[in-house]
């Protein structure tokens, strides 16, 4: 999954109705001016990115090996 889908989902969470998720608490928590809520989920976010990234590139060193890392 690359990020454009992870952001994807997100956004969709926010704008499109679902009953929760990251993007609900955001945007619920944007809504009541909870600062506090806003910025960690920004931060969950980002380190779950961050590890799938890291997990997918590790994945892929050991199986495409013909790659040159």
């Amino acid at each position: 999954m690359n990020k454009n889908k992870i952001i994807i989902i997100i956004v969709s969470e926010m704008f499109l109705g679902a009953n929760y998720g990251l993007g609900k608490l955001i945007y619920n928590s944007s809504i009541i001016f909870d600062t506090a809520t806003v910025i960690a989920g920004i931060i969950c976010i980002g380190t779950i990115g961050y590890l799938l990234n890291k997990l997918i590139l590790k994945i892929e060193n050991k199986t495409v090996h013909w790659k040159g890392y």
